[in-house]
């Protein structure tokens, strides 16, 4: 309890009061310190551990209880990886690769000024670095994804990419829940490469065609169009469409999705085992009518300012940036309608990884708007919302939360 929290406060405190002198990977290098000297850690953790014995003890066979068989990219990376370093060093290779994977991706698509509000949002938000460190083989996938994003926008088009998402599935093919993005931002880089290779081409020409059509005049549609664009844009249309459409979607889960839950849960327990040994530790009818996956107000209130503020920034940044916003936005929805619901639940930590580099953009246009009282407003808001939902599982002392924690190298 003592040690995370302790790390925590400090990479707060150390981030607002130093954030013009600190460098830019400095809090990632706190969470890399949690991730990859982490012992205590009960849950899937401890499962990997013994599974790592396994191996060294060339017991391969029965360390893939780690993963199925069309999942082996951990399994073998272990088998690998055993026959040099104990298991903390594994643990630590495994986090250094997350960590600067993330640090890199922050870097490219994040505003230097608001960089360390990322580290601070990893380090608290509970389906981040919390489940990365027990869920490991997941949190493995996620990263080869982000590294995918990233190679995907090169310079140039580079195999690579495609070649991680296969990794990726191969290590947890829960991943498909945003391959869909992957193609539409593969698409979109594709597409601005051709365009500027067309810019280019017509640059030579631009003059004259300009000289000769200058004087044709646009149809009336066109300032139809562009005052239609005005008023939508001055009355925040979209944002507010968004957010009915989230209002509607909260109330159709607490009047008819909540009541088919458990039962989904507990049909689906072959190909989703955690879901239903999740269901299965409570009693299906009272679950029912205690109403088991109902959320806090507090969720629902945080997940449509969400909706609303990034819907505001998507029509302000570029095509890329824009699809890591609905990116946020699904996020958002998912986290309102599976809290709580077993992997279900798990499955939107591909998504919450994207907040990373839209939240501080966010964060820089409400200062360019609004100053920078609403732009603190509003970092205060994300980490206060946080630390509040992550603190009953730093603290706590049971098997399937982290007060237990402590480094590697202590007794």
């Amino acid at each position: 309890m003592i040690i995370l929290l302790t790390v925590g406060i400090l990479l707060v405190l150390f981030s607002f009061l130093f954030r013009k002198k600190l460098p830019p990977y400095w809090g990632f290098i706190l969470v890399l310190l949690i991730m990859g000297f982490q012992e205590g850690v009960e849950g899937d953790f401890m499962t990997y551990k013994a599974a790592y014995e396994m191996i060294e003890s060339d017991h391969i066979a029965d360390a893939r209880v780690i993963s199925s068989d069309d999942e082996p990219v951990m399994t073998y990376l272990m088998y690998l990886i055993s026959y040099l370093f104990p298991y903390w060093l594994y643990v630590f290779i495994i986090s250094f690769f997350q960590c600067f994977v993330l640090y890199k991706f922050v870097g490219k698509y994040t505003p230097k000024r608001f960089g360390y509000l990322a580290a601070i949002l990893f380090y608290f938000t509970f389906n981040m670095m919390l489940l990365q460190m027990k869920a490991m083989r997941q949190g493995l996938a996620i990263e080869f994804m982000v590294l995918a994003f990233l190679i995907a926008d090169g310079k140039r088009l580079n195999w690579l990419s495609p070649f991680l998402v296969v990794i990726a599935y191969f290590t947890h093919n829960s991943m498909l829940v945003v391959l869909p993005f992957y193609l539409l931002f593969v698409a979109v880089v594709v597409r601005q490469r051709i365009k500027w290779k067309k810019r280019a081409l017509m640059m030579r020409d631009s003059m004259e065609i300009d000289g000769q059509f200058h004087h044709l005049s646009r149809p009336r549609s066109h300032a139809f169009v562009v005052a239609l664009k005005r008023w939508w844009n001055k009355y925040n249309v979209f944002p507010i469409m968004m957010v009915l459409i989230y209002l509607l979607t909260y109330f159709f889960k607490i009047t008819v999705l909540n009541q088919y839950l458990v039962p989904l849960m507990l049909m689906t327990g072959g190909s989703f085992n955690r879901l239903s040994n999740y269901a299965e530790t409570t009693n299906l009818e009272e679950s029912l009518q205690t109403n088991l996956f109902d959320i806090s107000p507090l969720i629902v209130l945080y997940d449509a300012v969400i909706v609303f503020l990034v819907s505001s920034y998507i029509r302000n940044t570029g095509p890329k940036m824009r699809i890591f916003c609905i990116i946020s936005i699904v996020a958002a929805f998912g986290d309102m309608l599976f809290y709580g619901a077993g992997a279900f639940a798990r499955m939107i930590m591909y998504l919450v990884v994207f907040n990373l580099v839209v939240y501080p953009a966010v964060t820089l246009d409400i200062k360019k708007r609004y100053g920078k009282m609403w732009a603190l407003a509003f970092m205060v808001f994300l980490i206060g919302y946080a630390v509040k939902t992550s603190l009953p599982w730093i603290t706590g002392m049971t098997d399937d939360r982290f007060g237990t924690y402590r480094f590697v190298f202590m007794p």
